[in-house]
């Protein structure tokens, strides 16, 4: 029976992995709409980590048909050791251009 307690294991990790994922973009989006700051329209790459699991954050900033909002897309990867990204995790909100 070993493989199925490899796989148990497997599924445990890759289910811890996703719920820190998912907590990773709560935290950036709520650190988003506590900072107060102007949103630029763009996207950017950044390291982030959760319990101490390492991810990379990938925040897009884009319009809406209303020019007082911007949608703001938060995606959690992880990398395999091959270097193979996988998403975790993808939350969206809508936050006033100027908060």
């Amino acid at each position: 029976m070993p493989g199925i307690s490899m796989s148990l294991t497997t599924t445990a990790e890759y289910t811890r992995e996703k719920m820190l994922a998912v907590m990773t973009a709560e935290n950036r989006l709520l650190e988003l709409r506590l900072a107060r700051e102007r949103l630029e329209q763009g996207e950017n790459t950044l390291p982030c980590e959760q319990g101490g699991v390492t991810f990379q954050c990938v925040l897009a900033v884009k319009p809406t048909p209303n020019p007082f909002f911007r949608r703001v897309e938060v995606r959690v990867f992880r990398s395999d050791e091959a270097g193979n990204r996988h998403q975790l995790a993808e939350l969206l909100t809508v936050l006033p251009t100027n908060q």
